[in-house]
């Protein structure tokens, strides 16, 4: 192994930690003409822009399309949070692809949404069976719930709902 895929593996470690302590994989809900519509989504957070930064060329390098938001400052003095952002059900499948070795402490979550995006890209567009077809996401929206309520790492926390895509997505308290 060269220093390049040396480099590459740790950059893959560091970015699978983080992730583990600071990221959310997520099946977001939203209701659009009285249907539900479902849609994957892993999330990390973080006041460091430096941390920002190099998640941001840690998935430039990986070739996994990703957002950054950056929220506003809040009023109550605490530092303004920065958001890497992998949606979609291609770029998360590429995600899934690459760093299915290296998730450990998020495995269940990780698992669920490597289910959920299967099945997904293997249905065809448009569904046929639209009831069957919401059924099932839904199915993986409960399990992707059960899956964080197990987790080790939020036992000990509180929650409360992220404002940003409704009150579907639990997010552990800062």
């Amino acid at each position: 192994m060269d220093n390049q895929q040396e480099s590459l593996l740790f950059e893959i470690g560091w970015f699978s930690g983080i992730l583990d302590g600071e990221g959310c994989f997520s099946i977001c809900r939203q209701k659009y003409r009285r249907i539900y519509h479902y849609r994957p989504l892993i999330t990390i957070a973080n006041t460091n822009p430096k941390i920002i930064e190099y998640l941001h060329q840690v998935l430039k390098k990986l070739d996994i399309g990703h957002y950054i938001l950056w929220l506003k400052k809040p009023k109550d003095g605490n530092l303004p949070v920065g958001r890497v952002e992998i949606k979609g059900l291609k770029r998360c499948k590429k995600f899934i692809d690459k760093m299915d070795k290296f998730i450990v402490n998020k495995r269940r979550e990780f698992i669920v949404l490597k289910s959920f995006v299967a099945h997904r890209l293997a249905q065809p567009w448009p569904t046929p069976v639209r009831n069957n077809y919401v059924f099932r996401d839904d199915m993986f929206f409960n399990l992707m719930k059960k899956a964080k309520k197990q987790n080790p790492q939020r036992l000990y926390v509180g929650y409360r709902y992220g404002k940003d895509y409704g009150k579907d997505i639990v997010w552990p308290m800062q």
